[in-house]
């Protein structure tokens, strides 16, 4: 089945309600949940993904481009069809990151240098590119990495959004030293609602 068809086939069809875990990355989360509850459970968590990255999967992954119009519209549209009860949004790290890490070795074995910045808090959705004008701006592929990433939170204040409507529970995932929580609309949701900030993620010990 192609990831639409799935996951409209679980919410028309199954029996168990749905935990979506977007930017599931190795799926650690929907793999807890498995273990937790069983097969059987009244919940099935779903990980969603268009990749884990270098990290090894703990569960099989539905593969959805989070930045692209047709994954937004179909997860969208599953949400609200009733059987949702909580969505998990794990936010991209890279270009969010205040420090950005170096990936990978050089082919003398030797670390490869520390990416520049892309985004800072007077910048939020990103510095200016070379071709507004500016001789040290941003070349076309960090641009390129700066608008998949703003697209992705930009469906994510969408999807949050239309969890408070429907009253589907939600978690929101990111580094501590994220430029995500310099964002309005997360200072928005936060003056709303009690928030509880907790170290979480399995690779690192910055989260909130």
């Amino acid at each position: 089945l192609m990831p639409d068809e799935y996951l409209k086939s679980e919410v028309l069809h199954g029996d168990q309600s749905l935990v979506l875990e977007l930017g599931a990355g190795t799926g650690e989360l929907s793999n807890a949940i498995g273990l937790i509850l069983g097969p059987a459970g009244p919940v099935t968590a779903v990980p969603i993904d268009k990749t884990s990255g270098a990290l090894q999967q703990v569960t099989p992954l539905l593969y959805l481009d989070l930045a692209e119009e047709y994954a937004q519209e179909v997860l969208v549209d599953v949400v609200k069809r009733g059987k949702v009860v909580h969505v998990h949004l794990s936010c991209p790290s890279d270009t969010l990151a205040q420090l950005r890490k170096a990936k990978r070795l050089t082919s003398k074995g030797r670390q490869s240098p520390q990416p520049r910045a892309l985004r800072d808090a007077d910048h939020l959705l990103g510095f200016p590119s070379r071709d507004d004008g500016e001789p040290e701006g941003l070349v076309p592929h960090e641009v390129a990495r700066l608008r998949n990433d703003n697209q992705v939170i930009h469906f994510y204040q969408s999807m949050i959004k239309h969890c408070e409507e429907l009253g589907i529970g939600w978690t929101l995932e990111a580094s501590a030293t994220s430029w995500l929580w310099y964002f309005p609309w997360v200072a928005e949701f936060e003056a709303k609602r009690d928030v509880l900030r907790m170290d979480c993620l399995l690779y690192t010990s910055d989260a909130a």
